[in-house]
């Protein structure tokens, strides 16, 4: 996994989104990483682009204005590095699959949108299904999280959170890789009990960590009880959150 060579960025044209662009551009500067942007769009793009229902080359037409916005859109953001772009038709998650399957990526970067207190609890954004399909690792950081500081990069503090599975060790290893490319305080915080999220992130506060690291259940029985807890450390962290 480490170091990382090939970065993927969801690109969704958001506020969100482009809050994690410091972030992408550091960690590919950081691990010397290509970049590749990946955008997935749906029916809108007829009206977004003005194109006819009735034309029989629709899907054709559909493609080749995204594809050509999603080049505009590297060439803005990332004016100096060499981008592989992917702009395809259907649901994000999925698409973004798709093209680690077939293109290869080792990191995902993207910024999570839910919102309010009862969808922390849902499953059912981009960013879960993410951080459930794919076997990259995935950094990831509540949308509001980006918009509303300075980016705190280079980081200077990375918090390892693991529990009691088997990929423990496999975490706090990766972990403090990172924490060494970075010449970064490192801290190890266990994380059991009911209050899981609650207590990374009052951690997290406390050591006033830049990037917290986690597995994701893959090891072993351990899938539900870590996956349970993800998603809600994610929304509840005070940094972004990168996940093995």
């Amino acid at each position: 996994m480490l170091p990382f060579r090939k970065i993927l960025f969801p690109v969704d044209y958001s506020e969100p989104c482009a809050a994690a662009i410091p972030y992408v551009k550091e960690m590919a500067q950081r691990f010397g990483a290509d970049v590749a942007l990946v955008h997935a769009y749906g029916p809108e793009a007829v009206v977004l682009n003005r194109l006819s229902i009735e034309s029989p080359t629709l899907v054709d037409e559909m493609c080749a204005c995204e594809e050509g916005r999603l080049r505009q859109y590297a060439l803005d953001t990332f004016p100096d590095e060499p981008v592989a772009c992917y702009a395809e038709l259907g649901e994000p998650g999925t698409v973004v699959n798709r093209v680690i399957t077939h293109h290869g990526a080792d990191l995902v970067m993207l910024a999570t949108h839910g919102r309010g207190p009862v969808r922390r609890f849902l499953l059912g954004s981009v960013a879960a299904k993410v951080l459930h399909d794919v076997g990259a690792a995935v950094w990831t950081c509540a949308g509001p999280t980006l918009e509303h500081r300075a980016p705190r990069i280079p980081y200077r503090h990375v918090l390892c959170a693991v529990d009691e599975s088997d990929e423990a060790e496999v975490v706090v290893k990766a972990a403090r890789s990172i924490a060494g490319h970075y010449r970064a305080e490192f801290s190890n915080v266990h994380i059991n009990g009911s209050s899981i999220a609650d207590g990374v992130r009052e951690v997290a506060i406390r050591v006033r960590a830049d990037l917290i690291v986690t597995g994701r259940g893959r090891a072993g029985e351990s899938f539900a009880s870590v996956w349970s807890n993800l998603y809600q450390i994610v929304r509840e962290s005070p940094c972004p959150v990168l996940s093995i």
